[in-house]
């Protein structure tokens, strides 16, 4: 029922909180936490005030289609008299399903810099595996924005304890001993509000078996890059391996090795491989996906799942010059706007005999590929991508928009 002073049936007070909600975004624009399968993550997110005091902290605000808009804060406490030791607390509501979310966490750092840090988290969480496709700060705006949702959500309820090792200020071992109740929220879906995409719906977000969960996970992530934010040079490699028993008994590895590489002038080349396998469940939160933002950009969300996968992306990207070539005579504007070229290719298959793995019953008629052109802004700051199937597919187009991404 449209009501009075709405806009695309959508209250006008709605739309006001609806615009709080992307300003704080904007201002916010954190990465997403760790969760599973792909995504190592950070001890130290970014902190927006008091960094390094006795408490320090920044907002916490996403929005997607099966919290709405959750509102929260993240706050690190440091008492003074104890070196090293800090409470790390985040806790927020989402208001369309309803519920409060917290994490409330001790952290004891080690030796100078605090290079070993032990520490355990109680939760009771939002979780997603799709953390290494797109950051949560491009996902919020694409759902509060153009009613597009690219993550699947679920909830996860226990503690964990961790053991963290930062090695020369920049590669990371980490142990991760968990417990844990998987919560179903494929009931929590159909939020209506967006600022855009008028009577478009969200897809809907996927069932998962529900139960309790152990799991150990042994990460290593080495890191090479000049940045951390937008790279131009060197190479991440990071590797998970991870083993699961109670009521879910799994074992998983998951790789992942991004290189860039400068070539000519302001020119790079970016490649990224992806190896992943889980053998023993088929347990939806267990399986591995592929299509859409982040992986296989000229296909649809999700187009394949199963137990294993395997992703090439490479892109070239030109910085200004070959804008440059076409209109010498102009001054500016060519490193505010670039060029670049980009292909995917990939595969998430299912086994016939759940204990088999890792390669497996590969198909190369189900690979998946695209090819197409972007358009980049800032340098990459933000970036347009035209993908088009090249094979597995029908041949159609895609556009997708990215903020902050070398793929």
């Amino acid at each position: 029922m449209w009501k009075k002073g709405a806009v695309d049936g959508i209250p006008r007070w709605t739309r006001v909180l609806m615009l709080v909600t992307l300003f704080g975004l904007v201002w916010v624009a954190q990465p997403g936490e760790s969760r599973a399968q792909f995504e190592v993550g950070s001890l130290h997110p970014p902190e927006y005030f008091g960094e390094g005091r006795i408490v320090s902290g920044a907002p916490a605000v996403r929005y997607n289609r099966v919290e709405g808009l959750f509102f929260g804060a993240r706050i690190t406490a440091r008492p003074v008299p104890i070196s090293g030791l800090s409470f790390p607390v985040c806790a927020g509501y989402g208001f369309h399903n309803k519920r409060w979310r917290y994490s409330l966490g001790v952290h004891q750092g080690l030796f100078r810099g605090e290079q070993l840090t032990l520490g355990a988290v109680f939760f009771d969480e939002t979780a997603s595996n799709d953390g290494w496709r797109l950051r949560q700060v491009e996902n919020s705006l694409a759902a509060l924005l153009l009613k597009e949702d690219f993550m699947d959500y679920f909830g996860r309820t226990g503690w964990q304890i961790f053991l963290d090792e930062r090695l020369e200020g920049r590669h990371t071992a980490r142990v991760v001993y968990a417990s844990y109740r998987y919560q179903d929220m494929g009931a929590d879906e159909g939020l209506a509000g967006a600022l855009f995409g008028g009577k478009k719906q969200f897809r809907a977000n996927p069932h998962i078996v529900e139960g309790h969960e152990q799991s150990l996970r042994l990460i290593i992530e080495l890191d090479w890059r000049d940045s951390s934010l937008l790279p131009f040079e060197g190479t991440l490699v990071q590797a998970i391996y991870e083993k699961t028993w109670q009521d879910f008994t799994s074992d998983g590895l998951f790789v992942t090795v991004t290189h860039f590489r400068p070539t000519f002038a302001e020119q790079r080349f970016v490649v990224r491989a992806m190896v992943g396998a889980r053998a023993r469940s088929l347990a939806p939160q267990h399986l591995l996906a592929l299509g859409g933002v982040g992986s296989l950009r000229g296909f649809r969300q999700n187009s394949q799942t199963g137990q294993n996968l395997v992703l090439l992306n490479a892109a070239y990207y030109f910085g200004g010059d070959i804008l440059r070539v076409f209109s010498p005579g102009r001054r500016g504007g060519h490193d505010r706007v670039s060029l670049g070229l980009f292909c995917d290719a990939g595969s998430a298959w299912a086994v016939e005999r759940v204990k088999k793995s890792l390669f497996s019953e590969l198909d190369g008629y189900h690979v998946l590929a695209d090819a197409g052109v972007s358009v980049l802004v800032g340098d990459g700051v933000g970036r347009v991508d035209f993908a088009k199937q090249v094979h597995g597919g029908d041949g159609s187009w895609r556009i997708t928009l990215r903020l902050l991404s070398a793929l």
